[in-house]
């Protein structure tokens, strides 16, 4: 039974990883993409610092959907008419 759950653990995150044409990214693409650390994002997660960026959490495995990392960048905008 936990060996099943496991290996759907599993299917589920090679599913976000590899067949999600570009739609996920891990928290190092995300990171990237942010201009930010692996680390800063993993504090506003366990810290809930910051509820506006929004992920997916299956297991241990972290994904940001491009999506909200692009509405995430637009809501945070400053001074750009």
């Amino acid at each position: 039974m936990i060996f099943d759950a496991l290996l759907l653990h599993i299917d589920l995150v090679q599913y976000l990883s590899m067949k999600s044409d570009g739609k996920f990214c891990t928290e190092k693409e995300a990171a990237d993409l942010l201009g930010l650390k692996s680390q800063t994002l993993a504090k506003w997660r366990c810290k809930e610092t910051n509820t506006k960026l929004k992920y997916v959490k299956i297991g241990g495995a972290i994904r940001y959907i491009k999506a909200n990392i692009e509405k995430f960048l637009a809501d945070n905008t400053v001074g750009i008419d």
